[in-house]
């Protein structure tokens, strides 16, 4: 199975100084995945990075196709779940990859 998301040497650091990842490696295929662990250790930001919401402060984040985030919190858009869901919804016309 080929990668859909590829990150190489990615470090994210705040506007205030604090570093929150240096020199991640990682890739992620076409399946399930999960991203895990303790509150504020930065999982919502590294799935805007892998999500291209967020810019790496260094390093690389390559996506083959668009990757849309689900956030647990977000209002709802006035369109149907396949709508939604559809890739014809998604404006970049390419193959749309979820995370949840």
């Amino acid at each position: 199975m080929s990668s859909i998301v590829i990150a190489r040497g990615v470090s994210y650091e705040f506007s205030n100084g604090r570093e929150l990842f240096k020199h991640l490696n990682f890739s992620l295929d076409a399946k399930l995945s999960a991203l895990v662990g303790p509150n504020g250790v930065g999982k919502t930001c590294l799935a805007k990075l892998i999500a291209g919401d967020l810019e790496p402060t260094e390093g690389v984040v390559r996506r083959i196709g668009s990757v849309k985030l689900f956030p647990q919190r977000k209002v709802p858009e006035c369109v149907t779940v396949t709508e939604f869901l559809s890739v014809e919804y998604d404006d970049t016309g390419s193959a749309t990859h979820f995370l949840r």
